[in-house]
């Protein structure tokens, strides 16, 4: 990658010592580039026939010096300060996972764009984007076994191959050898997720990649379910929680309404609002019924579940608990 960014870098050197009308020598050019005379005709003749510049060559005192025979614009049209925002976010957004696999990438797709896009009138990145930043979410410290891991499962599901790890459940606070079938990677609450079949307990499940202790790829492959049905399958959680999908309804104030009202909470929501006192009764058909207690709760006195039973249940005993938790300590 690093020779490949050095002679981007010398083809714009090229370029716009051609195009500043001084009418460089390829004695000049070696000496600029730093790199031989056959190195700066091939050079010439890859401006001239992959790029179509239009290269003349003129001679004065017996020297041949390059010019363009007309306006020739080698690097694309300039960034604009949204779409130099957009590609450094880009990068924030990486570096905000932490142990992101995809940082080293991004930098070097960034330092790419760097070298072919030099324009005076244009900010750079850093500056742009030093009035915008994004709020890391809690994740698990930087470690570069979970990279090695992430990289490893998704070559492993690019290639179909079953993997076999050394995984710890934490509610159970043990480990455990399987074999699973990785289908998919995602990212949530901080954390890197592989979706996949578990062959162990004969069902689909979602491993965190920071608890995987060991890993490795078996020649033994497996046939997926297609794209359109794992997104399916995702799409119906409240988190990343597999189990049956239920339909809950949950009642918020007046205050806590409009907050309610302003986001997309899931995709399947329907949101009424009771016009005369402000409030609103949320629905939405999900999975991972803890965590849509838990999320709940978070709302205190400002929120009131209303359906199906056993979620009103659930959360009726985890204030109570809270209640008599709070007594023997006061």
């Amino acid at each position: 990658m690093a020779n490949h960014r050095t002679e981007i870098s010398r083809l714009l050197k090229i370029h716009y010592a051609i195009a500043s009308g001084e009418r460089p020598t390829v004695a000049y050019l070696v000496e600029l580039c730093g790199v031989g005379v056959r190195s700066i005709k091939r050079d010439i003749a890859l401006l001239k026939e992959e790029l179509y510049a239009p290269i003349a060559v003129s001679r004065t005192k017996g020297e041949a010096g390059y010019y363009y025979e007309r306006p020739f614009r080698l690097a694309p049209e300039p960034f604009s300060d949204q779409e130099m925002l957009a590609l450094s976010m880009a990068l924030q957004i990486a570096e905000t996972f932490y142990n992101s696999p995809f940082v080293p990438a991004i930098k070097g797709a960034l330092e790419k764009l760097r070298h072919v896009q030099v324009d005076v009138g244009c900010q750079s990145a850093s500056e742009v984007a030093g009035h915008v930043s994004l709020m890391a979410e809690p994740a698990p410290p930087e470690d570069i076994k979970d990279t090695i891991h992430f990289n490893d499962l998704l070559s492993a599901i690019e290639k179909r191959r079953q993997v076999r790890m050394t995984y710890y459940t934490m509610s159970r606070d043990v480990e455990t050898e399987r074999v699973i079938d990785p289908y998919h990677l995602y990212h949530f609450d901080g954390l890197w997720y592989v979706y996949a079949h578990c062959n162990l307990r004969g069902e689909n499940r979602d491993f965190a990649i920071n608890r995987i202790r060991t890993l490795t790829l078996l020649p033994t492959t497996f046939t997926p379910p297609s794209h359109e049905a794992i997104q399916a399958q995702l799409n119906v959680r409240f988190a990343n929680i597999t189990d049956e999908p239920v339909t809950v309804s949950i009642w918020f104030d007046k205050v806590t309404a409009r907050r309610i009202r302003e986001r997309i909470w899931h995709p399947s929501q329907h949101i009424e609002v009771n016009e005369k006192d402000g409030s609103c009764v949320l629905a939405m058909t999900v999975t991972g019924l803890d965590t849509v207690t838990r999320w709940l709760l978070s709302f205190g006195k400002h929120a009131m579940p209303l359906s199906p039973k056993r979620f009103v249940t659930r959360i009726r005993h985890e204030v109570d608990a809270m209640v008599k938790c709070w007594e023997k300590k006061m």
